[in-house]
């Protein structure tokens, strides 16, 4: 990620758009208040169970595992993996998810499902990352294959764990082997080096301190190093019945999550006609987070009816050291009174109380730190629940939550489902002061929502704390209070044909808590160091702390309800330098091991006010929140808007504006340029009064804007004016426009000679502009064609009107005539010719009478044809009198070519050949001493 340091004269500047003095004001609030479980990024991890790595294994296909997400708010996660080769982050899967609502993922298995016996890196990590803060939980069902986890975002994570297991255990039925307890490490960022030291033999033959082969007594720690979504597998041997890998320290140069836990534990000696063991993960609580007292719990549902007597009944409470003296501890339960514990680091057999049916509170008698394990035991009653060994980290009272989201798990194979939430907080919260909403639903009492199945008043050394047991279904939920509380899930899955306890079910359990703090105690110190540049803030976070001092992360927040800082926060008009946070999530996180880091938060758009909350956290856990107000400037800006229009411009001519630009600060500001994008159609054509120029109260500079299409595309420029270190910008948005012009055609059919006919064509304005029809027309081809209306023009058509021209047609021959009109416009090129700029003109002269020119008589002497038609090689012309002086004869074919003439004299007839022409209709003209006559005939053959 890139960061920067800053100088005492720091002068990056970010050109933003709209952007004119920025006024800046800071405060701060540190606080030690810890880092929510729920977060914007995760890495979360799975192991297969027991029965599902065998060869051989039962039912795998009814194995399934999911991740569950929650919010509170309406968000969008990211759910990848990674290429196991290259260990490249693969592309993501995109979810949406409504407020208040949530989410239930299948994990693709065969990415996140890691090879036996394990001990080696694989990139097999799940990386979740979401736009506001989730609850991330994980979940699976199966045959003995019930587990939960909380999952802790990256931000919360730690580098010291002890893990938490059971002994390896002998199954009910013989012919199954030995199962064993393990941890699974998984690194969120590149080199880290993880340090581990087993408490018992493993699969990959590191001997134990104090059970397996190999065993002294004696820590033998050993290393490996991960890169970023890399997972490392540790199991127990497995050989040994009464060996336990918990109390395993594992420790790291750079945060990492650790998932614990047993692939089929056997926990008590209840059995039945099936196998009594179940699968049990949890996610880690760092040793970080760990604190000396305030471990409340209440107890799970058992098998009904309730028989204390019965084996199984109750649960198990196990503790665990890091530190390597020892701690003393104290449990007390209700009914029961205090008993003494005590652990140290790689202590064997972990220190324990087992059948404990009331709750309870642990404390350290001695002020050290420790950490608070539950283990629900087998339990077989006559009626469900049927609860099997499974797993859940106590929080102590100082990681409590005023706010929870969480997901109980659907499930469409399991025959009886049971489910369950112990919620722990003050006694008049308890009873009324919950709000919880489920499914997205309105925020109603608890107890309007969820069904009461048990109430506990007495919490030992809390006299102000009750607890409460509810029948919960499955779906989303979120539930808040004014003081802090604590909630569990749980939940009992019987997997089966029939449900009748005939030796075919198998009755897996699952349980974790919904939520937590961390920190670890060690005091803030914090400082920030702020320089307010134009449009942005430069923020270094620097942690004064002697004891491993590291920032862990930045975060703008966003967080309208208060997941990740109380009171709630929402950052506006501001994001984090994009250079930094290219997806725009809003949070930056480090390893935690540099306790300086410096980063840009730029204003969006600076003639708005922004607020920017940015909360940053160091590697203890401890939140330092800066609030930064920003105060647009008093510049008055005509026009106001962000983007000018300029639509609909005729192609071809000036459309301006004048942007005005008004000082209405008391301070004098340098405009120094005003500048466009090369980009042609866009110019400034004045900028009065010229630059640079210094504008002091009350002035004003006016820039006279020009756009000049020569087309009619989309046209986009940018208007830059530089003021001081700021810019006024506009968005420049135009498109061009014009008259386009289209003009029917016209046919007259067929029309004597010495005849005129009249008719019209119309001329259309089928553009956005108007345009002139001018005198500069142009008709050209047949004679016989006038323009009747040319004194109208010049006419101007508005876009979508019409106008209609007369023209006349007087053939003066037999045959066709045809002429075009070409229309003249004021439109520019090419669009004065881009659709239809002339009209088609033709006719047919049919027939032609002439006068004769020396004899007063027009009468018209008779001719005939035969024979018609005619389909020989010859026709017969008749004259019906005998020629005296010179006859011309003449024959003409439809299109008025003359295909025959001959001139006789003395005849009264002629053979005319027509050997040679086409079928067809044909015309033939005599002109005898001025008298013409014509006559037609049709040759078809």
């Amino acid at each position: 990620m890139k960061t920067f340091s800053l100088s005492p004269k720091a002068s990056a500047l970010l050109v933003v758009l709209f952007s004119v003095f920025s006024f800046l004001s800071t405060s701060h609030c540190q606080v030690t208040q810890g880092v929510s479980s729920d977060g914007r990024d995760f890495y979360v991890g799975m192991v297969l169970p027991e029965v599902y790595r065998e060869s051989g294994g039962t039912n795998f296909t009814i194995f399934k595992s999911y991740i569950l997400i929650t919010t509170a708010v309406e968000n969008s996660v990211a759910v990848s993996y990674f290429d196991d080769a290259t260990g490249k982050e693969q592309t993501s899967q995109s979810y949406k998810i409504a407020a208040n609502s949530g989410i239930q993922v299948p994990l693709n298995t065969s990415s996140v499902k890691m090879d036996e016996p394990g001990e080696i890196p694989q990139f097999r990590a799940c990386h979740i990352s979401a736009k506001y803060p989730v609850n991330v939980e994980y979940f699976s069902e199966g045959a003995d294959a019930g587990g939960s986890y909380l999952a802790l975002q990256t931000n919360s994570l730690g580098k010291k764990y002890v893990i938490a297991s059971y002994p390896d255990a002998q199954p009910s039925i013989p012919t199954q082997m030995v199962s064993s307890g393990f941890f699974e490490i998984i690194a969120p960022f590149d080199n880290t080096v993880v340090s581990i030291t087993p408490n018992t033999t493993t699969k990959g033959g590191h001997p134990g301190v104090h059970s397996g082969t190999g065993a002294s007594g004696v820590a033998k720690p050993f290393k490996v190093t991960l890169r970023r979504g890399q997972c490392y597998l540790v199991k127990s041997a497995g050989t040994e019945a009464d060996a336990d890998i918990s109390g395993s320290v594992v420790e790291s140069t750079l945060p990492i999550a650790v998932l614990a836990g047993h692939e089929n534990a056997l926990i008590t000696t209840a059995s039945f006609q099936s196998d009594s063991r179940d699968f049990m993960i949890e996610e880690m609580l760092p040793v970080e987070s760990w604190d000396s007292t305030g471990y409340v719990s209440l107890p799970l549902k058992d098998s009904q009816p309730f028989d204390q007597t019965r084996e199984g009944v109750g649960e198990n409470y196990r503790m665990y050291a890091y530190d390597q003296v020892g701690v003393n501890a104290q449990m007390i339960e209700v009914n029961v009174g205090a008993r003494e514990l005590s652990s140290a680091r790689f202590a064997t057999p972990a220190a324990e109380r087992f059948g404990v049916l009331n709750p309870i509170e642990m404390h350290s008698t001695d002020g050290k730190l420790f950490s608070v394990m539950m283990y629900d035991q087998r339990d077989f009653g006559n009626n469900y629940p049927i609860p099997g060994p499974s797993m859940m980290s106590i929080v102590p009272i100082s990681h409590w939550q005023k706010r929870y989201s969480w997901y109980i798990p659907y499930s469409s194979q399991q025959t009886s489902v049971s489910n369950f939430i112990n919620i722990i907080g003050k006694k008049d919260e308890i009873a009324s002061g919950i709000a919880m909403s489920h499914n997205g639903s309105a925020y109603k009492s608890v107890k309007l929502i969820l069904t009461q199945e048990a109430v506990y008043y007495a919490i030992p050394n809390h006299p102000d704390l009750a607890g409460v047991r509810l029948i919960a279904y499955p779906g989303s939920y979120s539930a808040y209070s004014l003081n802090p509380f604590m909630v569990y899930e749980f939940g009992f899955h019987p997997v089966g044909p029939d449900g009748d306890f005939d030796a075919d079910e198998f009755f897996p359990s699952n349980a974790n808590p919904c939520g937590a703090l961390l920190f670890s105690g060690d005091p803030a110190k914090i400082t920030t160091v702020i320089d307010s540049q134009c449009t942005q803030w430069n923020i270094c976070a620097i942690d004064g702390r002697t004891n491993d001092p590291g920032i862990r992360s930045i975060t703008l927040l966003k967080d309208p309800d208060g997941t990740e800082y109380q009171p709630a926060k929402q950052s506006v008009n501001c994001r984090i330098d994009p250079l930094t946070d290219d997806k725009n999530l809003g949070q930056l996180i480090y390893p935690g091991n540099e306790s300086r880091i410096c980063v840009s938060i730029q204003i969006e758009d600076p003639l708005i006010p922004a607020y920017a909350a940015i909360l940053i956290t160091d590697n203890a856990g401890n939140v330092k929140l800066s609030e930064l107000t920003y105060r647009p400037p008093a510049f008055a800006v005509t026009p106001s808007s962000s983007e000018i229009y300029f639509a609909g411009v005729t192609v071809g001519r000036d459309t301006c504006v004048d942007i005005v630009v008004k000082n209405a600060e008391s301070l004098a500001h340098n405009a120094t340029t005003a500048s466009l994008d090369p980009r042609t159609m866009f110019s400034i054509a004045s900028v009065t009064p010229p630059l640079p120029v210094l504008l002091r109260h009350n002035d004003s500079l006016i820039v006279h804007l020009c756009y000049h299409p020569q087309d009619t595309l989309l046209a986009l420029n940018t208007l830059r004016l530089d003021i001081d270190c700021f810019t006024i910008g506009k968005h420049l948005i135009a498109t061009g426009s014009t008259g386009l012009i289209t003009a029917t055609d016209r046919t007259f059919d067929k029309v004597d000679s010495g005849k005129s006919v009249m008719k019209n064509v119309t001329v259309t304005n089928i553009g956005k502009q108007p345009f002139t029809l001018t005198k500069s027309w142009k008709l050209i081809g047949s004679t016989a064609f006038a323009f009747i209306d040319s004194q109208k023009l010049p006419v101007v058509l508005q876009p979508g009107s019409a106008t209609a021209f007369n023209f006349n047609y007087s053939p003066k021959a037999v045959g066709v005539d045809s002429a075009l009109m070409r229309w003249s416009t004021d439109i520019l090129a090419p669009y004065n010719e881009s659709i239809k700029s002339y009209s088609q003109l033709s006719g047919v002269g049919n027939r032609v009478i002439i006068t004769r020119a020396v004899h007063e008589s027009s009468a018209t002497k008779n001719i005939s044809v035969r024979p018609n038609p005619a389909s020989g090689s010859s026709v017969i012309l008749s004259f019906g009198f005998e020629t005296e002086k010179a006859v011309a004869v003449s024959v003409f074919d439809v299109l008025g070519r003359n295909v025959f003439e001959k001139t006789v004299t003395g005849l009264n007839e002629i053979e005319i050949p027509i050997r040679k022409l086409p079928n067809g209709c044909y015309t033939i003209r005599v002109n005898s001493e001025g008298i013409i006559s014509t006559e037609k005939f049709e040759v078809a053959r």
